[in-house]
């Protein structure tokens, strides 16, 4: 194994049962690989508090080279490591309490603000409605959206935002390895994630089964990685009101989308609601509560999405409002080539078009 104490750490992450608080133990205490290559059993269960089970298991490990096969694989299944500090660690999950010592991601974690939707596996065509209705005017404002990959709500958000071409997370109570994504029905949606340039996320390492007590602790992870969670469609036990519970306790905001008073999908949000969540009938509710405007959303958008010459040449000229036809006849293009130029730029978030005429969209400097 290479003779690093980072690269070690991450090997021992592998063991089944490690929790992050141990994990964080082992690189606070121990000083150097010498030191974590050298730690014997009885020291692990006497200083470190570990079970007989867990500190023989570390020893073994360390003796048979399993930690340099864990390692090989993760590597030879595109599985980065992330460890608390890395450069690459989500900012966000600093500020939580028991942050998890590493992270195991496939695909790449969006660099924009995160908000989580989250709600009842037994969704509605409502929750389906609701979502289109929140999503969708804020899917080019650089936000990435965040969910659970469960059935009902979670799935039903993340392939809303693949759709309408919004940066979407998973993060799983399992493994994040093929084998180990649950539940088997999204595991298309899972490489679909991964192939639109999302990410999938897990504190727990390849190999890791669907268990029922890991799933309130991956729940504290989608709390809180983002800055505000939706509710939609939670029933009174539902698990989604231990996000909210989580978020909140993270000061994080939480919305809750109303619905009707006879409906129990609904009762879990009203409840919230009560206890002082926010009430979300739209998508600038969710601005709102991120205490953030769309121009300034659209202007970190445009960073990310800078101008073609055609698309710069079109914008320059709406330095005043314009219909088709004199853009037309300003660049001397035809009307088909001008219209595709323009609604490029309004996905981008440059322009936008009121009452037949093109405008640049307030807060958008001239470039």
């Amino acid at each position: 194994m290479q003779n690093d104490f980072s690269t070690y750490i991450r090997a021992v992450a592998h063991i089944p049962g490690l929790t992050g608080h141990r994990l964080r133990q082992l690189r606070e205490q121990l000083h150097g690989i010498r030191d974590i290559e050298h730690v014997s059993q009885s020291e692990l269960i006497a200083d470190f508090g570990w079970p007989l089970a867990l500190a023989k298991r570390y020893c073994e490990w360390r003796r048979d080279g399993i930690f340099l096969e864990h390692l090989q694989k993760t590597t030879r299944l595109g599985i980065q490591q992330i460890l608390r500090g890395d450069p690459t660690y989500p900012q966000e999950l600093l500020t939580i309490e028991n942050p998890p010592e590493c992270l195991f991601v496939r695909g790449t974690i969006p660099a924009f603000p995160t908000i989580a939707f989250v709600g009842s596996r037994r969704n509605t065509t409502y929750g389906k409605r609701v979502i289109e209705h929140l999503l969708d005017p804020i899917a080019h404002y650089g936000l990435t959206l965040c969910s659970g990959l469960a059935l009902g709500i979670d799935g039903l958000a993340h392939q809303r935002a693949l759709d309408i071409q919004m940066p979407t997370i998973a993060i799983l109570g399992t493994g994040v390895d093929d084998e180990s994504i649950y539940p088997k029905e999204h595991y298309r949606l899972a490489q679909n994630i991964l192939e639109q340039g999302g990410a999938i996320i897990s504190e727990y390492p390849p190999g890791t089964p669907s268990r029922k007590e890991h799933f309130p602790q991956r729940n504290r992870l989608i709390a809180g990685i983002s800055l505000a969670t939706v509710v939609i469609e939670a029933g009174a036990d539902s698990g989604s009101l231990i996000t909210a519970r989580l978020a909140i306790e993270q000061g994080r905001e939480v919305l809750a989308v109303p619905g009707a008073i006879w409906s129990e999908s609904s009762h879990g949000c009203h409840q919230i609601i009560k206890m002082g969540a926010r009430l979300c009938e739209s998508s600038q509710d969710i601005l709102d509560a991120l205490s953030l405007d769309r121009p300034a959303l659209a202007q970190q958008m445009r960073e990310q999405l800078p101008l073609t010459p055609e698309e710069q040449s079109l914008y320059i000229l709406l330095d005043s409002p314009m219909d088709i036809d004199a853009l037309c006849l300003a660049t001397g293009r035809l009307s088909p080539q001008v219209l595709a130029g323009l609604s490029l730029l309004e996905l981008k978030g440059y322009i936008r078009q009121e009452h037949g005429l093109w405008h640049r969209t307030l807060g958008c400097s001239k470039r």
